[in-house]
């Protein structure tokens, strides 16, 4: 198992054990837990929460890219039989005969369009008091001393060949797949805690932060959004231009937020869930960084990038560490949030 992605994807487990343990375990829970992942790429997150929980779980893996669901099996040799089990799926298609204890969306619930489908069928593949958490990335578009905050930290990094995502392009992984966007790990439980809330607190606020925002970039900033991520020399172009540091940190950005055009941001996400799951069902985390992820992975301009090397996994750290301040201080915008809904009948 990738140590790196153990690292990234820790402070998530600890969060989503928090969960799965109060709300199972602790209420004498006693056959495995059925449990599936949405988006699992190659099988990183699926692989670590059957680390810990062992036999008190059972996982079915799945995602939309063949490539990425054999890249999971190969990894995945040794792992007890039948303790996690990967398979290619669309999960707005998805179904199966036996209901789940809880439905975990690892990055992937912004990918799977239309939402609305997505939220009723998950609704429709759980138990009854069945939990979803969907780790998540708030689209929105970030401040700029945000974003200037991201190319401060990654800039070094890439100079210092730490990063070296020109490396990872010439080993032949170009043009991902929307549904390969979908993968890896998250955050802090004792910090989430703090700033969890019920989902008609954060209503009010997320309809005028994402009005000010929305509006900002799309007029302010004029793209061409009729792109598609195209193939490898658009990639390359792509990279190129985020790696540039003679362009500003917005331009950059840019670069990765045009290539998600088109995907709900916080407010829709939310409100998604809240309409088919019910607001007294839903709690929201909004104040979670998410920064990190995009040294490990970052599907929308280049693939994996930060390299498994001693050196890498204290980068890692160090950034975790750093953007977990950041945002305690308020110096930083959160980018992430978690989402957990309860289906009650």
């Amino acid at each position: 198992m990738s140590s790196i992605h153990v690292l990234e994807n820790q402070a998530f487990l600890t969060y989503l054990s928090g969960i799965l343990d109060a709300h199972f375990f602790a209420k004498g829970h006693s056959e495995p837990l059925r449990a599936l992942e949405v988006g699992c790429g190659a099988g990183h997150f699926s692989r670590i929460l059957s680390a810990h929980y062992g036999s008190k779980i059972k996982i079915t893996a799945i995602d939309a890219n063949e490539n990425v669901i054999k890249k999971a099996n190969e990894l995945s040799e040794g792992l007890v039989e039948g303790s996690v089990t990967f398979k290619q799926a669309d999960f707005n298609k998805y179904s199966d005969s036996a209901p789940y204890d809880v439905i975990v969306f690892t990055k992937s619930f912004h990918h799977c369009l239309p939402i609305n489908e997505a939220a009723k069928n998950a609704w429709k593949l759980l138990k009854n008091n069945g939990l979803i958490v969907a780790e998540e990335l708030i689209r929105d578009y970030p401040p700029e001393h945000t974003i200037q905050w991201y190319f401060d930290h990654f800039d070094p990094l890439v100079a210092a060949k730490v990063i070296d995502p020109v490396e990872t392009l010439s080993s032949g992984h170009f043009g991902p797949d929307p549904q390969e966007q979908q993968h890896q790990g998250h955050h802090d439980h004792g910090h989430n805690h703090g700033h969890e809330h019920n989902h008609g607190h954060n209503h009010g606020h997320n309809h005028g932060h994402n009005h000010g925002h929305n509006h900002g970039h799309n007029h302010g900033h004029g793209h061409d959004h009729g792109h598609s991520h195209g193939g490898p020399e658009a990639q390359l172009q792509r990279l190129n231009q985020f790696c540039d540091p003679k362009k500003s940190a917005t331009e950059r950005w840019n670069i990765f937020y045009d290539a998600t055009h088109g995907l709900p941001e916080k407010k829709e996400l939310i409100d998604t869930i809240v309409n088919v799951f019910g607001n007294a069902n839903t709690r929201v985390t909004d104040t979670l960084p998410f920064i990190y992820h995009h040294y490990v992975f970052c599907g929308q301009v280049f693939f994996s990038i930060l390299k498994d090397t001693e050196e890498g996994r204290a980068a890692l750290a160090k950034m975790i560490a750093d953007e977990e301040q950041a945002v305690r201080s308020g110096e930083i915008t959160p980018i992430g949030m978690n989402i957990v809904a309860e289906k009650v009948e």
